[in-house]
C-alpha cells in the first residue's frame, strides 16, 4: 500500500479537520443517473483553502453511510488529490483534480472525503477551490 493510500484511510487527528462552508442548503429534483431517483439535498458549498503540504484535510464526514455526489472545482494552481473513504472494506476512491478542472464523484456508501494538496508552483501557494455535496433524500 502506497503512502497516499495509507493517508486515504484517514488516520487524521480531529485538529487536522477543515471546517468551511457557507450558504443555505437546498433541494434539487435531478434524477440520479443510475437509479432514476429524483431527490437530492444540496449541502452548503465548502470552500477549499489549504496549504500545499501533502497532508490530507477532511472536508466532510458522515455519521451513517450516505448516497452522494461530490463536485470539486479546482480554482488554484495546485493539483488536488481527492480521497473518498467508503464504508466496508472497499479501497478508497482517489483521483486528481488539476488546476482549472472540475470533477464529479459518486458514492453510495460515503463515510468521509478529504483533499490532499500537492505539486504546487510556486511552492508557497494554497490549494483553492470549492466542493458541492448532493445527498440523496
Amino acid at each position: 500500500m502506497s503512502e497516499t493510500e495509507k493517508k486515504a484511510n484517514f488516520d487524521i487527528s480531529p485538529s487536522d479537520r477543515t471546517e468551511a462552508g457557507y450558504g443555505k442548503p437546498s433541494i434539487y429534483s435531478h434524477p440520479h443517473p443510475q437509479t432514476g431517483d429524483s431527490c437530492f439535498f444540496e449541502l452548503p458549498p465548502i470552500a477549499i483553502d489549504q496549504p500545499c503540504d501533502s497532508h490530507p484535510r477532511v472536508y466532510w464526514q458522515a455519521t451513517d453511510d450516505v448516497d452522494v455526489f461530490i463536485w470539486i472545482n479546482n480554482k488554484g494552481r495546485c493539483i488536488m488529490k481527492v480521497l473518498i473513504a467508503e464504508s466496508g472494506c472497499k479501497p478508497p476512491i482517489t483521483d486528481n483534480v488539476f488546476p482549472g478542472q472540475s470533477k464529479l464523484f459518486s458514492s453510495n456508501c460515503l463515510k468521509k472525503f478529504a483533499i490532499e494538496c500537492c505539486e504546487c508552483e510556486p511552492v508557497k501557494v494554497n490549494c483553492l477551490g470549492i466542493a458541492r455535496i448532493f445527498v440523496k433524500c
